[in-house]
């Protein structure tokens, strides 16, 4: 569960990282997230046992961890304009790496989740954490270069919405299967877990919610020093909520 987590981190990041244009943010912002990137995936392999260690697995995550190490290397080249290009495999390596991984993860009970919610819960997890904080990271460059286009952060900030969008979506849906009846869940699972999905809607999606408008009206009128600091809380929330997802996604094989 944990190594997941920092799996989608690692992914997520540098592949969040890569809306912004090289040519108006140095190389220092880059270096940050990737090395962040960097460390969310050593940590991802190091606890995550046996299963980074089996084919194709393995494949998939050397080639997303190699990439991501050359694109740091080509920061320190004249060639560091390109590096995004470096990023391509990490997004798309990175991408068939987590999906792979949640359609054939084994939980306590199976309900018959759709491949297409775990899908897509592999894929909009690491959005929303990367996005989340690219942008809290992107937020200190406004501090030192005052001329950056307010646009970048605009761009990292609808991507956040976006994400915490479509996970709200997937929880509805979700929601919906289990009412049907159509993804069984036993009644124990949910009378012994209510306080985590009690906390997975607050402090995943509510107060998220909230602060993703808060963040939205002050990248507007271009109080970036407000936003980075909104932004530092929407972290916190979001590492919280996704924890308590990544908990009860391998608990009980559901996206919640």
């Amino acid at each position: 569960m944990i190594s997941y987590f920092f799996l989608q981190l690692g992914i997520g990041l540098p592949a969040c990282a890569a809306l912004v244009p090289t040519r108006l943010v140095g190389k220092g912002f880059f270096l940050l997230n990737g090395v962040i990137g960097g460390f969310s995936l050593a940590i991802a392999y190091g606890i995550g046992g046996d299963t980074f260690r089996a084919a194709p697995v393995s494949y998939l995550f050397w080639v997303t961890a190699l990439s991501l190490a050359a694109f740091l290397a080509l920061q320190f080249t004249r060639f560091r304009s390109t590096g995004l290009l470096v990023l391509a495999p990490v997004i798309i390596a990175g991408g068939i790496l987590l999906v792979n991984l949640s359609l054939h993860y084994r939980a306590a009970f199976e309900a018959g989740t759709p491949p297409l919610l775990l899908g897509a819960d592999a894929l909009l997890g690491a959005l929303l954490l990367g996005s989340v904080l690219a942008a809290m990271n992107l937020g200190h460059w406004y501090l030192v270069t005052p001329g950056l286009p307010i646009s970048i952060l605009k761009r990292l900030t609808l991507m956040f919405a976006a994400s915490l969008a479509g996970r709200i979506l997937l929880m509805g849906a979700v929601g919906y299967l289990v009412w049907r009846g159509q993804m069984p869940v036993p009644e124990q699972f949910l009378l012994a877990n209510g306080i985590f999905l009690a906390q997975r809607i607050l402090f995943g999606f509510a107060v998220p919610c909230l602060l993703a408008v808060m963040i939205w009206k002050t990248v507007v009128i271009r109080s970036t020093q407000s936003a980075t600091g909104i932004l530092y809380v929407a972290v916190f929330f979001i590492l919280m909520g996704e924890l308590v997802s990544r908990h009860l996604r391998f608990l009980s094989g559901i996206p919640f």
